[in-house]
């Protein structure tokens, strides 16, 4: 709700838009790191992994991850009778696809 919040406030102030753009782009960095360690393994093939990054467009893969988490807790926030167990589902399925290296 938070991210709600500041997007309705930014409208008038540049500067905390461009915070929340900052933010944003830090938390998308983080999670884009995270599945390429998740990829790596413990000896990691250049050319293989190479080939996963491209295979599964690990930015996209954040983007999608980054808006469900948000997206979720907006909705939550709306009505919190809402179940995150469907979205937490998803994302934890597709880590463990990222993990074992399934394409």
């Amino acid at each position: 709700m938070l991210e709600l919040e500041f997007v309705t406030v930014t409208r008038n102030d540049p500067e905390l838009g461009a915070m929340v753009v900052e933010l944003r782009t830090a938390a998308h960095r983080t999670i884009v790191e995270m599945l390429r360690d998740m990829l790596r393994g413990s000896d990691p093939d250049d050319a293989q992994f190479a080939a996963e990054v491209e295979l599964y467009e690990l930015e996209a893969t954040a983007d999608l991850l980054l808006a469900a988490a948000i997206g979720l807790g907006i909705q939550r926030a709306v009505d919190p009778t809402l179940s995150a167990e469907p979205v937490l589902a998803s994302m934890r399925n597709t880590l463990t696809l990222l993990g074992a290296g399934v394409a």
